[in-house]
């Protein structure tokens, strides 16, 4: 296991730039760097059959996580979740082909997951 500080350390110009961490998912003033959406938020899929695919992802909060997929520029619903905060999901939806999906939780969105 490698530890990484979660937020970026000062640099210090008498320390060799290995020792700069630049790895966090927040920059050394506190702000989140886009990393931190998928590291709150980790939402992946995989297919299982031609009309099945497979979905795993991490709850940020508990509550109903509706798994979406893009069409035509809107977001559409396709299932509904019932999810605890930091706990694993890995329901099954349908869909057929290539399709943009995502999670979305109250007022938290993953990053979209292109599955082919």
């Amino acid at each position: 296991m490698i530890n990484y500080p979660l937020r970026d350390v000062t640099r210090d110009p008498g320390q060799p730039a290995s020792r700069w961490a630049t790895s966090g998912v927040f920059f050394h003033s506190g702000s989140p760097k886009p990393s931190y959406r998928s590291f709150r938020f980790p939402f992946v899929t995989h297919r299982r059959a031609k009309s099945k695919v497979g979905v795993w992802g991490k709850a940020p909060q508990s509550g109903t996580l509706a798994i979406q997929k893009s069409s035509h520029g809107a977001w559409r619903t396709l299932r509904h979740v019932h999810v605890r905060r930091g706990r694993l999901f890995t329901p099954t939806i349908r869909v057929r082909g290539h399709a943009q999906l995502r999670g979305k939780i109250g007022g938290v969105t993953s990053l979209p997951w292109r599955q082919r």
